[in-house]
């Protein structure tokens, strides 16, 4: 059991210097009146709770003072006061804490080192139970007697099992008032749920209506694809009829074709024909040296001929004259004639190209329904731009 040690007081009353050893179990101090034996009881109230107030327990004729108690563990409670001193100190194994600054509470360090803490009976009242006052009976004999009951509680705990007593009567009172509030309010909500005991009739047709409701989106949503359908391909059977058309205009491209082979063969006739020109200005040439020649020899029968053939060579250049101009009107329309297939072929590769896109969008034939793969389109548009050829 843990006691104290020693308790030493410096200038706190008629102490100069007191120390005193205690042995563990009872010790008495005895001597004459007025020689100090209260002051050592005040020192020790004063080191433990921080009583009395204020500073007359300073000796006379001194600053400051001290006192210290030690108990059997080596701990060490100092408790100082001077003109610039107002601390506590605690030693204890080996450390040193100091609380300067003391008010009128004790820290709560201090009471743990020395484990005697006062007992609080209620808000504004505590009792010192170690430590009794001069002429103070023993241990609350002079208190009354539901003081003495509550000290007696705290100590061993019954005011725990009081206050618990005291939670449980207020838990069960809170509890049976709040049963009556309660079953007042499941009567109330009884009586509001007795209109809806149509509920479950209600459900059922709202579960109906969800279906019926369900069916119509669902015919709706099917409605308005087939009419996003009917709009493709009504623009399918559009582009299919505008390829149609572009491909009976360009049915008459093999003619075109054949129409340039005998522009060729013109062109080539055309060079003989030219050559044929050069030679003719050098007949003219030819034919003025021999008039000039047949004048020198008129009547001569060789100048006859001459000038039958001259007149011979004469006409065939006229004819010349005519198949140079038709040949001219033959290339420009030979020339007409290809750029109309250059664009009729840029058309037929544009519609190819959309109708193939509609295909694929479509995913079928738009005049016989058919299914088609996106591979299948190029063989398709392949057959219908190139069967015209």
């Amino acid at each position: 059991m843990r006691y104290i040690a020693s308790l030493e007081l410096e200038n706190f009353q008629c102490h100069a210097r007191t120390l005193l050893t205690f042995s563990p179990g009872l010790n008495v101090i005895v001597g004459p009146s007025d020689q100090g034996k209260t002051a050592i009881i005040r020192g020790l109230r004063w080191v433990l709770y921080n009583e009395p107030r204020g500073s007359d327990f300073v000796r006379v004729g001194a600053e400051s003072c001290r006192v210290t108690v030690t108990f059997d563990d080596g701990t060490r409670i100092s408790r100082e006061k001077g003109p610039r001193t107002n601390r506590y100190l605690i030693e204890k194994d080996g450390e040193r804490r100091e609380f300067n600054s003391v008010n009128a509470t004790v820290e709560s360090e201090v009471c743990a080192a020395h484990g005697m803490a006062p007992l609080a009976l209620d808000e504004d009242r505590e009792l010192r139970l170690n430590l009794g006052g001069q002429l103070e009976a023993p241990f609350l004999l002079e208190e009354p007697g539901a003081l003495r009951a509550k000290a007696v509680s705290q100590i061993v705990g019954v005011h725990i099992i009081d206050a618990a007593i005291r939670d449980v009567l207020a838990d069960e009172g809170r509890v049976a008032r709040e049963e009556a509030d309660l079953g007042r309010d499941i009567a109330v909500w009884e009586e509001k749920l007795a209109r809806y005991d149509d509920l479950p009739a209600q459900e059922q047709a709202l579960q109906q209506a969800e279906a019926v409701l369900a069916r119509a989106r669902g015919q709706r949503e099917r409605a308005e694809r087939l009419v996003d359908l009917k709009k493709s391909w009504e623009r399918a059977r559009e582009d299919a009829e505008r390829l149609s058309r572009l491909v009976h205009l360009l049915g008459g491209l093999p003619r075109a074709e054949d129409l340039a082979g005998r522009a060729g063969a013109l062109v080539d006739r055309y060079g003989r024909l030219r050559q044929l020109s050069l030679r003719w200005h050098e007949s003219g040439s030819r034919k003025a040296h021999w008039e000039r020649v047949a004048a020198g020899l008129a009547g001569a029968p060789r100048a006859e001929g001459l000038l039958e053939r001259a007149a011979e060579l004469q006409s065939r250049w006229q004819r010349l004259r005519e198949v140079r101009s038709r040949l001219a009107q033959v290339r420009e329309r030979i020339g007409k004639a290809v750029a109309g297939r250059d664009r009729a072929r840029h058309q037929e590769r544009e519609v190819g190209t959309r109708y193939g896109e509609l295909l694929v969008r479509l995913g079928r034939c738009p005049t016989c329904g058919a299914a088609i793969k996106p591979d299948q389109v190029p063989a398709i548009l392949a057959e219908i731009c190139g069967g015209g050829r």
